[in-house]
């Protein structure tokens, strides 16, 4: 009789405290303040909760992880995950810069560009970028590259380059890679190589500095350098120009940001008939929209 008094007891004791621990983890269970803080875990929660509801197909934050939307305001990509994270193909459409130029009393129209179709490792990939003065093309730069990515962040690109406008026109095998390097600076590193045995060298930077979660300060260089004279062109050998730029625009959405910006230009023409080579340098003032789809 008092062996059974003991198991009913230790029984009575056993049950409750299976059926707590159980409880305990459940999100279900958890005041609405914790279950909807994006699945941190309550009793290793190192951020701020964030009290907007979980992002259809969020996954789990892992023990001692940092909720990446806990600083953002609630400004993020919405209700909606998005897909990128797949092997599926995908497309997208990036416009960085399509500007209304002023400079020295005159006005054109820069474009800078790219679209691309492919997976995570291999894509197909276009890049235009040129001016635009008096409803001609001034200036325009046409590649088609294949891009396969090396790293998280880094892609190598192998294609062709093809250039118009004004002058002759010249066709260009590329090399490259285009990335993010530490601290996040945008980088794109370009060499060609013609039929005519130029050789060119492109380089472009860019760093978004956000001044708030919508305001975004952005300094951009280029620099251009070529082996040899091209005279039909007006380019010159060696550093043949430089774009030194800041552009300060404003997210009405992630997708979609109108801008203002100041840029100076230097470009070095070739000599001509025992001439010194002429040099200009340009403020210009800008105007312009960012967008990608």
């Amino acid at each position: 009789m008092i062996a059974c008094s003991i198991l009913n007891l230790r029984v009575c004791f056993f049950i409750p405290a299976v059926l707590c621990s159980t409880y305990s983890w459940s999100a279900d269970e958890l005041p609405r303040s914790q279950s909807d803080s994006h699945f941190i875990n309550v009793k290793t929660q190192t951020g701020p909760a964030n009290t907007n509801p979980p992002h259809a197909g969020q996954m789990a934050v892992t023990a001692n992880g940092r909720d990446p939307h806990a600083y953002s305001n609630g400004y993020d990509f919405g209700a909606f995950g998005k897909p990128e994270m797949g092997d599926d193909y995908l497309a997208s459409v990036i416009a960085d810069r399509l500007e209304s130029v002023t400079s020295r009393g005159s006005t054109s129209v820069t474009y800078d560009w790219q679209a691309w179709f492919g997976d995570s490792y291999d894509k197909a990939l276009i890049r235009a970028e040129g001016e635009i003065e008096a409803g001609s093309f001034f200036n325009a730069r046409n590649e088609l590259l294949w891009a396969h990515a090396v790293t998280p962040n880094w892609d190598t690109q192998l294609g062709l380059r093809y250039d118009s406008g004004r002058g002759a026109e010249r066709g260009w095998l590329a090399f490259g890679i285009q990335g993010f390097t530490p601290y996040w600076v945008y980088t794109e590193a370009t060499a060609y190589i013609n039929e005519q045995g130029r050789i060119s060298f492109r380089l472009e930077l860019e760093y978004d500095w956000l001044l708030t979660q919508k305001l975004i300060l952005q300094p951009r260089v280029e620099m251009n350098f070529y082996s040899r004279d091209d005279f039909s062109r007006g380019i010159n050998s060696g550093l043949s120009g430089v774009e030194a730029g800041l552009r300060l625009r404003y997210e009405i959405t992630r997708e979609f940001a109108p801008y203002l910006g100041v840029e100076w230009a230097s470009a070095n023409r070739p000599s001509t008939q025992n001439v010194t080579p002429n040099g200009s340098d340009e403020l210009r003032l800008l105007a312009g929209i960012r967008f990608w789809i």
